[in-house]
């Protein structure tokens, strides 16, 4: 019995490999990935302290993270637009306890699902929010929501008002939206939910210079169950 189990246990093991052989560096590539994705490790500027457990959390703070490691992804921080936006925080006054965070560091966290734009409400529970096009929680939307404010204030000067106000705003849009000079993330193209952030434990404590460090069970079950050809949260490439 000790002889046919063991030979068992050879034989799985080799079928194991081979199935990923046969899969081709997608397979060991999606591994090393979801390896990646159990950890976050983050460093930035901010205040404030914020504790999130499996999708509540106790927080006051903003963040903003400046490089590390979150969603398997390696970042370091450049100029948000629409490749590029990661932020988390309070929206601020009168919202004090509404606070948003975002997610989306290049399209390839898009493509594994990743990628997220979510709200904390008044009651302290985080949300993940619909759709494919995310401009609620992007600080880039409300400045584009300013300058649409301002460009209508500017062309309504001669009474205009209802109808024709609708339709001066939508043409601002239309030639004004995609610009990077009125914010052009504001439209952040979101293929599939991150389930995963509702499986993830991590905290943030900044006075100045901050820290962001978490770990995610649910990752580590998908890392696990991945070595067998089984996708948890859809992730594999």
């Amino acid at each position: 019995i000790f002889m046919f189990t063991k030979m068992l246990i050879s034989l799985s093991l080799v079928i194991l490999c081979c199935s990923g052989c046969s899969t081709g560096r997608d397979y060991w590539q999606n591994r090393l990935d979801d390896a990646k994705d159990i950890i976050s490790a983050e460093a930035g500027s901010g205040v404030g302290i914020k504790v999130y457990a499996f999708g509540l959390q106790v927080d006051f703070y903003n963040f903003s993270p400046s490089y590390g490691i979150r969603g398997g992804e390696v970042f370091s921080r450049r100029k948000h637009d629409e490749n590029y936006h990661i932020s988390e925080g309070n929206i601020g006054i009168p919202w004090l306890f509404v606070n948003a965070d975002i997610f989306y560091p290049g399209e390839r966290a898009v493509k594994r699902g990743k990628a997220y734009c979510g709200v904390t409400p008044f009651v302290p529970f985080f949300y993940l929010t619909d759709g494919a096009e995310k401009s609620l929680c992007n600080e880039c939307s409300w400045k584009l929501k300013f300058a649409a404010n301002r460009y209508c204030r500017e062309k309504t000067e001669n009474g205009k008002t209802g109808t024709e106000e609708k339709e001066i705003r939508k043409k601002f849009y239309e030639d004004f939206g995609e610009s990077r000079e009125y914010g052009g993330a504001y439209k952040l193209k979101i293929s599939k939910r991150a389930w995963n952030v509702y499986t993830d434990l991590h905290f943030v404590i900044a006075l100045g210079k901050g820290i962001r460090f978490g770990i995610n069970p649910g990752e580590l079950l998908d890392f696990i169950c991945g070595w067998f050809m089984l996708d948890i949260f859809g992730d594999d490439l």
